[in-house]
């Protein structure tokens, strides 16, 4: 993309001509300023730029295997509101278009409604909004989402990594994505946030590299993760970022997940019995394993 500036000039002899400059800018320069002065925070462009990936081909969701078709920068409709179909092809330059205005039309405003949103800065507005545009944009109030409402409404920062990350599909071939995904957002918003750091596991798994286990879904780091994350009050209602989430939770307690090694403790045990006391056969032996999972799923 160029721009053609235009400027008057008056020769020696008065006469008025126009010289023409050409410079070279790239359009995604020039949207992202546009972008800016609209209000779009672009700390929240450049995460969803990192977790989203490029394509210019039309692939399928690959949670599903199918729908919703995805294309740039994870765009699943077109500038005219039609989904994508396998075959769609676009350039660079569409995809760049294509993710600026879903993100200002679609995806900003219903952030707005949250509580306190103009006082929050780049920072912040930006975390909320990757994380709006991967779970949908009217996830703040939504049903399966009361967790990460309720630390936005109240604002409760020192929560705010411990509920972010309970939305990450645990069980799913797409978890340790997403549990990643979810870490630099909770870093990207406390950034701004001043005295609430990411906590130390976080900052750890995020330095790491990837260490597979046989039998796992989840890395060697993403477990270790896990078994030392700050934990604050999930709520059994949220759905963990989708359905078929496998977790457990009570009230002031850390979510309870199928993990290799099985998550023990006592609020495992606690849970256990009071599923053996609402009739379910699973032994309270203060391991989380399949069993528990089911019986809780029931």
């Amino acid at each position: 993309m160029s721009l053609q500036l235009f400027h008057r000039h008056r020769s020696p002899g008065h006469r008025t001509s126009r010289r023409v400059d050409t410079l070279a800018v790239s359009s995604y320069d020039v949207l992202r300023e546009v972008i800016a002065m609209a209000g779009v925070p672009t700390p929240g462009l450049d995460l969803i730029k990192t977790f989203e990936g490029l394509s210019l081909q039309a692939y399928p969701d690959p949670k599903t295997g199918n729908l919703p078709i995805t294309i740039g920068w994870g765009s699943t409709r077109n500038k005219h509101g039609q989904p994508f179909k396998l075959g769609d092809r676009i350039t660079r330059e569409e995809a760049d278009e294509l993710l600026m205005m879903q993100v200002a039309n679609t995806y900003l405003p219903p952030q707005r409604r949250i509580p306190g949103w103009d006082s929050l800065n780049a920072n912040q507005q930006g975390a909320i909004l990757s994380f709006a545009y991967n779970l949908g944009a009217n996830f703040y109030g939504a049903s399966g989402f009361e967790t990460i409402s309720r630390v936005l409404r109240n604002q409760d920062w020192r929560n705010l990594e411990a509920a972010i990350i309970l939305y990450r599909n645990p069980g799913t071939n797409v978890e340790e994505g997403l549990l990643r995904r979810r870490l630099s957002e909770a870093n990207v918003f406390l950034a701004g946030t001043t005295g609430v750091p990411l906590s130390a596991a976080g900052q750890r798994y995020l330095a790491g590299g990837r260490t597979s286990v046989p039998g796992s879904r989840l890395s060697r780091e993403a477990q270790a993760y896990l078994a030392n994350r700050p934990t604050g009050g999930g709520s059994g209602g949220d759905s963990g970022g989708g359905s078929g989430s496998g977790g457990l939770a009570t009230p002031g307690s850390r979510l309870l997940t199928l993990t290799n090694p099985l998550t023990s403790g006592e609020d495992v045990r606690a849970v256990q019995q009071a599923l053996v006391r609402w009739g379910a056969n699973v032994t309270a032996d203060g391991l989380f394993g399949p069993a528990t999972r089911q019986a809780g799923e029931q």
